[in-house]
């Protein structure tokens, strides 16, 4: 039993005391009162014979154990240096050979060894030869065999190849090598437990397996890293072997002392041995001497800084050397342990900072403090240092705690501890920090400053140095602190170095010569002899009357006293600050609360001081399910004086979280009080790990019940016929059906009543009766149901058993969530609790628990609800053994962990479900790949990627749309089972989109299987999310264009998660890129063919403009010719009889002249060059004028249909063009009807988009108003079609035409802007359809013309310009026949000049438009100066172009075209004349 009581509290005192004494301040009075009070209470011990004689007897009388319990078996391996090993001579040695022997040993045990390979000693164990092992890794394969101890060190693994080998850097690089590993090393486990896909040579030895690697026969070894590093060294082989860089950090292995499996009583003394030689620093002793040379620098110095002004302990002496006592006592430690330093002094603020940048390996002195704890690792003190508060003589005692402090102004060394201390504590008091204690104590001399604090041992030393006699010492300390050597968070070895010389030097005695040296500096006082003898006198009179008797009495045993005393001293002044800088949690408990807590326990209950742990209750920062053994274990501690073995148990962390942790703990007595010494270890990530196969280990492992509890009637009835009926088979199919029934006859071991494991749907996993009352009730319930049928009884509400138990149990805990406890029809209670797998609850497991009713009421009832005996129920519910409750609560405990486990179990199932589909589903992915490749159509891409889709069982059914550039439907394909898209059928084959699909892709859509979901449930409410009942859905859309749409529904039991989703949009995306490039093959083809059809057009294009520049130039010329012909044929009739012979020659010279005129109109026309007057114009209005003459033109066999557009648009056109085309089609569509037929006028508005532009290169985007006249005649083939705009191109027979109608109709539409399509059919008739642009104007009304008469004359005087000779003399003559006065000439010129002499008026100007010198217009111009009343008309044969460069086509312009009759100008003559005079 280890005490830490009061001598905890002494040891500040005798410290004190031993300083005061070696600093002389120890004064011979004080000495003299203490031996005198010293004497008093020996002889007052030894007159009540008390406390020695206790103390003695205990060490004296206590049982001593017999030498063959003090001895235990150690079975230690060969050939794991620096572990295990042998000497030379036979002996074990190493590492942990040694730390066994240490923990034995501080258990008064004593250890025997038995030496060999790995795989005896093993096995050594397993048989008992041995009782323990030194060191076995602990492994989930090792669990069963063994009982482990906590871990003394945790180790990573490596990979070992040959010099040179550059290929494996990773455990994933050895796939398919061939890798040595010594037989039943862990390496061998953790890699046969990986699946590396690797082969495993196995090895007696470490030492052989490298062998093989140097001799070719294996590529790699796997090992522990440190073991390696050590065998390779010993063996010579470094130069041949190397370790690679990188750790294997998944192979970690927790090395711990191991025992037979049940041995727990050597399991927790070596628990306890080793937890105390963690404690005390023999581990920290032996993990230097076998690890520090390996991580020590072997290349340098170790650097230790200090303060190069800190005296006594450390400065610059006048040389500039590091002198004072922590100097030499660290060179005394260096060369107690073999160490090289260099000791470097500096600023202390630097000091420090160079050692948390790791530019020092340590420093010489460092007062510890929980917040430098945080950041460096201490060694156990060296020295106890009081820090006092020091204030100028005659100005008040020095300040005795923190609260005298306050509103002083105090000065402090930068960086040290008071400096960190004041900040932290002391509040309301200005503190200033300067850069040595020395300058502090003479800033306070001089009054700067009231108060100064710093180290008492200092202060003394500059106050002797200085002569600071005018400053006062406090002699309370207001802290009391370890001087301690501090090194950088995890230097370990060179920590464990320092600690190792340190106690090398105390036990040498150096350590106190040091001291002596450094801290006797004050002289001794001299007293007075009068005070001497007054003294003595008042000490030896008491001391010889109660002394005299008893000393000889008590020397013996005071003797031994004093030494075991002195040694528990020592150890508690060790134990102590091993305590402190202990990296586990130590804590103690008395009263059942904290007594005292490590800074290490702090860490681990989240509390940052001390006093939030104190004095509350150690079972409250427990977890309440684990309170009730706490209190047990307590109890044991407290009362019994009993070690308990280690456990794991979950803190409470102050913050509200939780740890779990492994705790061990012995008896102990703190500050005279039972309690216990308590060790915790965090093993929160170690548990995360490993509780998933703990609880399964757990749950399979059998249930220790006595013989015969499964039941009365024998075997239990399990119904494997109501298993077979499983259809949805989510728990069944994951979890095994032996498996289930494993975990299920476990409850029944415990209850003997029934159990069964639900499907989410009732469907039965696994279903047992145990109990005579359970089967019997079960098989009366079946008979009820009248039916051979396991569904049909279900389903039928008569099989009572089965309705208690799915319905008031598992059913009800699934609808809550939680545990259902109900009374079932046969009197028992039922259980159930939900199983959860991947959030969603997935089934029930349930129990039947209690006893059956015994009153003979209860029976009735019961008998008659099942329709059976009351004899039998008395029966069996008298022969079933009741169980205590304790058992029932244990059953619903470990059926809710069932629940977790199977619902873990599914859950990895479903995992590796996913795994698989999504493997399928990526082979898909390069499937549908390959088809984008292969495939060069869009209907064989999707109905190959549907079917590939089903066939790879990636998908239980795919759906794939087509959609238009518009949006529309455009085609579909379905694999799979096509029940479930029933929904959306009936829309896709009618050629629609399915009325959810704008909803589809912003994440929330009814399913399309099933519907919306208000038309499901014939209501409204929430739309179900997109990817419920495994529906997936992608738009195939392609740089910006939507192709098309995706479905698909998982197989059975598949959800989708995001990565699925992802995937299956990189399925839709592939197949939007074939698509794309099928649309680009076809875009291009068209491209193509446009651009054919865009070169055919040209070319027409190219020579209706060469006729129409043709037509153009010959115009004016044939129109002059024909004008002349016609006039002299006129002048023929009119001086000719009628009855002459000539006068028929005459009339035909006359209708082939008005022929050729028709002709050049014609041509004029087509190639867009005939003199138009365009107006806006209704075309309803004004193709009924023309009706009566073409009905005419028709004949009567032939029917005209005449169909008007509703609200027609109003366009811009000639009227007389309008004419032009509709007399052309329908005598086109005449000649192709061949006797009775059907000629049909429409006409309605339309709208032209760029999609029909995109295939009708001849149209631009807008409204236009549609004019089609379609025949049934005997249509045109594709070869006509190509030709029939051209030019003087006829189907008919010679002399039957001229070629130029519809070529006429062509012109006049493009001249206006507008297009024409035709469409024919041979046999059945053609249509022309006439698009003219749309006009925002409103129609004008088309003018009366008036038919032709006699020609009227008149008096007025007439110009007549004109250049042509015959048409000026022809034209004079006949407008002088009519009475008018004409003056003729030749040329603008000639009329003017003519004019000079002329005197008289002047009505009207006939003029030619283009003649040489000057136009017709500027004569106009020039005349009406002259002439303001004076009207003109202007003739011209030339195109229009030509005029409206001119000015002609302007609206006030009177035009008349060559060749003209002599009556058209006789009438436009009269006309002008009658016009109101101008000006």
């Amino acid at each position: 039993m280890i005490s830490l009581g009061s001598p905890l509290s002494k040891i500040h005192k005798e410290r004190k005391m031993v300083h005061r004494l070696r600093a002389g301040g120890f004064c011979f009075e004080r000495f003299l009162r203490c031996l005198a009070l010293l004497s008093i209470f020996l002889g007052v011990c030894a007159a009540l014979e008390t406390f020695p004689g206790r103390v003695i007897a205990q060490v004296v009388d206590a049982p001593a154990a017999s030498d063959s319990e003090r001895v235990i078996v150690v079975g230690t391996e060969t050939g794991y240096p620096p572990f295990c090993l042998v000497t030379p001579e036979g002996e074990a040695d190493g590492f942990s050979v040694e730390l066994i022997v240490a923990a034995a040993a501080a258990m008064d045990l004593e250890v025997e060894f038995e030496v060999g390979p790995w795989n005896e000693v093993r096995g050594w164990l397993e048989e008992g030869k041995v009782d323990a092992l030194p060191l076995v890794g602990r492994t989930p394969e090792r669990e069963p065999l063994y009982d482990f101890t906590i871990p003394y060190l945790t180790m990573h693994g490596a990979i070992v190849v040959p010099r040179g080998e550059e290929g494996i850097r990773k455990l994933g690089d050895l796939k398919g090598r061939k890798v040595a590993v010594m037989k039943g090393d862990n390496a061998e486990e953790f890699l046969r437990r990986g699946g590396f896909e690797l082969e495993i040579e196995l090895t007696t030895t470490f030492e052989e397996a490298f062998r093989r690697v140097v001799e070719g026969e294996c590529d790699a070894v796997v090992c522990q890293r440190l073991m390696a590093l050590r065998l390779l060294e010993e063996t010579g082989l470094l130069d041949r072997l190397r370790i690679v860089d990188q750790p294997v950090f998944d192979f970690a292995q927790d090395f711990c002392f191991a025992v037979q499996e049940g041995d727990r009583s050597l399991l927790a003394v070596l628990n306890e041995g080793l937890a105390i030689v963690i404690a005390d620093g023999t581990f920290r002793r032996l993990h230097a001497k076998w690890f520090a040379g390996m991580e020590l620098p072997s290349n340098r110095p170790i650097l230790l800084g200090g303060d190069w002004n800190y005296p006594p302990f450390e400065y610059l002496d006048e040389k500039g050397q590091p002198a004072g006592y922590n100097v030499d006592l660290a060179r005394a430690v260096a060369d107690a342990v073999g160490l090289e330093i260099d000791v470097r002094l500096g600023p202390w603020p630097i000091v420090l900072q160079k050692l948390e940048l790791g530019e020092l390996d340590g420093v010489l002195g460092m007062f510890f403090s929980l917040e430098r704890d945080q950041r460096f690792d201490f060694s156990q003190a060296h020295i106890i240092n009081h820090c006092v508060a020091v204030v100028q003589k005659g100005k008040g005692p020095p300040p005795r705690n923190v609260s005298e402090l306050a509103g002083r102004r105090i000065v402090v060394q930068d960086g040290d501890i008071m400096h960190e201390y004041a900040l932290r504590n002391i509040h309301g008091a200005e503190v200033i920090a300067v850069s040595t204690q020395e300058e502090a104590l003479k800033a306070l001399a001089d009054g700067e400053f009231d108060c100064a604090l710093a180290s008492r041992m200092t202060v003394l030393y500059w106050i002797h140095e200085l002569g600071l006699d005018g400053l006062e010492v406090g002699t309370a300390p207001l802290l009391v602190s370890e001087y301690c050597f501090a090194v950088p968070n995890g230097s370990k070895a060179l920590l464990a170095e320092l600690s190792e010389g340190l106690k090398a030097v105390e036990q040498s005695g150096e350590y106190w010569r040091i001291h002596n040296d450094w801290f006797g500096f004050e002289q001794s006082r001299v007293f007075p002899l009068w005070l001497i003898l007054r003294y003595a006198a008042m000490i030896l009179l008491p001391l010889l009357l109660i002394l005299g008797g008893a000393i000889l009495w008590s020397w013996s045993l005071r003797t031994q006293v004093r030494e075991r005393t002195e040694e528990i001293r020592q150890r508690e002044q060790q134990f102590r600050s091993l305590l402190e800088s202990a990296p586990e949690a130590i804590f103690v408990q008395t009263d059942l609360r904290f007594a005292y807590v490590n800074p290490a326990a702090l860490q681990l209950f989240g509390a940052t001081e001390a006093s939030q742990l104190l004095g509350g209750l150690v079972e409250a920062r427990f977890h309440p399910e684990f309170r009730e053994s706490v209190r047990e274990r307590i109890r044991r501690l407290n009362e019994e004086k009993l070690p308990v073995p280690m456990a794991e148990e979950t803190c409470l962390r102050l913050d509200g979280g939780e740890v779990t942790t492994e705790v061990v703990a012995v008896p102990t007595r703190y500050e005279g009080k039972d309690g216990a010494l308590v060790f915790a270890r965090d093993i929160s990530e170690r548990v995360k790990n490993q509780a998933a196969l703990r609880r399964i280990e757990w749950m399979l492992s059998p249930v220790e019940a006595s013989e015969g509890a499964v039941g009365s009637r024998g075997n239990p009835q399990i119904y494997g016929d109501l298993v077979e009926t499983n259809r949805s088979r989510v728990i069944l199919d994951a979890v095994g059906r032996d498996a289930l029934e494993d975990i299920v006859q476990d409850y029944l071991g415990l209850l003997e009543t029934s159990a069964v494991v639900y499907e989410r749907n009732g469907d039965y996993a696994m279903g047992i009766f145990a109990s005579g009352w359970c089967q019997f009730l079960d098989c009366a319930s079946r008979a009820l149901c009248e039916t051979d049928d396991n569904l049909e009884a279900m389903a039928s509400g008569r099989w009572l058993c089965h309705e208690s138990c799915w319905r008031d149990a598992a059913l009800k805990s699934m609808e809550t969530g939680g545990p259902a406890d109900s009374e079932c029809a046969g009197g028992i209670r039922i259980y159930g609790v939900p199983v959860r797998a991947d959030g969603e609850i997935v089934g029930a497991m349930t129990f039947g628990y209690g006893d059956p009713p015994r009153e003979r009421r209860q029976l009735v009832a019961i008998s008659e609800k099942y329709r059976v005996g009351i004899e039998p129920l008395i029966r069996e519910a008298g022969s079933y053994e009741s169980r205590p409750p304790y058992i029932v609560e244990l059953a619903k405990r470990r059926l809710e962990l069932s629940a977790r486990l199977v619902g873990e179990i599914v859950e990895r199932r479903h995992a590796q479900a996913r795994v698989e589909h999504l493997n399928r589903v990526l082979r898909s992915i390069r499937s549908v790949n390959q088809l984008i490749v292969r495939e060069s159509q869009d209907a064989h891409l999707i109905e190959n990627a549907a079917r590939i889709l089903v066939d790879q069982r990636s998908y239980e059914s795919v759906l794939i749309l087509l959609t238009t550039q518009g949006g529309d439907l455009d085609s579909f394909t379905m694999a799979g089972d096509e029940s479930v898209f029933r929904g959306v059928l009936p829309h896709v084959q009618q050629g629609l989109l399915p009325p959810c699909m704008p909803e589809c892709f912003r994440a929330e859509c009814a399913s399309p299987a099933e519907g919306p979901k208000e038309d499901r449930e014939g209501g409204g409410g929430e739309q179900a999310p997109l990817g419920d009942s495994g529906l997936m859905g992608a738009p195939l859309v392609h740089a910006g264009r939507t192709f098309g749409y995706l479905f698909a529904v998982n197989r059975p039991g598949m959800r989708a998660d995001e990565e699925e989703r992802e995937l299956f949009g990189e399925i839709a995306a592939d197949l939007a890129f074939g698509l794309s490039g099928f649309e680009m093959h076809r875009a291009k083809e068209s491209a193509e063919k446009d651009r054919d059809q865009a070169q055919h057009q040209l070319a027409a294009a190219q020579k209706l403009e060469s006729v129409g520049r043709l037509a153009g130039g010959v115009a004016h010329d044939f129109n002059n010719l024909l004008m002349g012909i016609m006039n002299y044929v006129e002048l023929c009739r009119e001086n000719i009889d009628r009855d002459h012979p000539i006068t028929e020659w005459l009339n035909e010279i006359s209708v082939e002249a008005d022929r050729s005129a028709q002709l050049v109109r014609q041509l004029l026309a087509f190639a867009r060059k005939q003199t138009i007057a365009p107006v806006v114009l209704d075309l309803n209005d004004a193709i009924p004028n023309m009706w009566n003459m073409i009905g005419r033109l028709i004949g009567e066999d032939i029917r005209l249909l005449w169909e008007p557009g509703h609200d027609l648009w109003p366009v811009k056109l000639d009227p007389a063009q309008v004419d032009q085309i509709l007399v052309n089609l329908c005598m086109n569509a005449r000649d192709s009807i061949a006797k009775v037929g059907t000629i049909t006028v429409e006409t309605k508005n339309t709208q032209v988009d760029f999609e029909y532009c995109r295939t009708h290169p001849e149209a631009l985007p807008g409204d236009y108003v549609m004019l089609a006249v379609s025949d049934n005649g005997r249509g045109m083939d594709r070869t006509t079609l190509e030709h029939i705009f051209e030019p003087f191109f006829t189907t008919k027979g010679r002399g039957q035409g001229t070629g130029l109608g519809l070529a006429t109709v062509y012109g006049i539409i493009k001249q206006n802007r507008g297009f024409i399509n035709v469409y024919s059919e041979v046999g059945v008739g053609s249509t022309f359809r006439i698009f003219l642009p749309a006009s925002l104007a409103e129609s004008t009304p088309r003018p009366m013309v008036r038919e032709g008469g006699t020609a009227v004359g008149g008096s007025e005087t007439i110009l007549l310009v004109e250049d042509e000779k015959a048409i000026r003399f022809t034209v004079r003559i006949f407008l002088e026949r009519l009475g008018y006065q004409v003056l003729s000439a030749s040329s603008p010129e000639d009329a003017l000049t003519q004019l000079k002499e002329y005197k008289g008026g002047l009505d009207l100007l006939v003029t030619d438009v283009v003649m040489p010198g000057m136009s017709g217009r500027d004569l106009a111009e020039q005349l009406k100066g002259r002439y303001p009343g004076m009207q003109c008309l202007f003739m011209s044969g030339y195109t229009a172009n030509v005029i409206a460069q001119h000015g002609i086509l302007e609206s006030d312009v009177h035009f008349l075209p060559k060749p003209f009759k002599q009556e058209h100008l006789a009438g436009e003559v009269r006309r002008l004349l009658d016009l109101p005079k101008l000006g």
